[in-house]
């Protein structure tokens, strides 16, 4: 009878560390989850300043070859 309750409880203790480890994994990867999706907005906010100032630089630039083009075909 005792070898049984000790069995028992043996597999139970198992149990329950299985359980704590998985419960601290899913932990770990939530964080790790929670900082990557910061860290990757971040990113993404900085690459979209970067387009905005590209795109204002591209549109002076396509406005200076367009007065330019109509210079040079008003010349000929």
């Amino acid at each position: 009878m005792k070898r049984r309750k000790k069995r028992k409880n043996l597999f139970r203790y198992i149990y329950i560390l299985f359980v704590l480890l998985l419960v601290f994994f899913l932990v770990v990867i939530l964080a790790s989850s929670i900082i990557r999706y910061k860290v990757n907005l971040n990113e993404l906010n900085q690459v979209k300043k970067q387009y905005e100032e590209l795109k204002e630089k591209y549109e002076k630039n396509l406005i200076i070859y367009e007065k330019l083009k109509m210079l040079r075909e008003g010349r000929k």
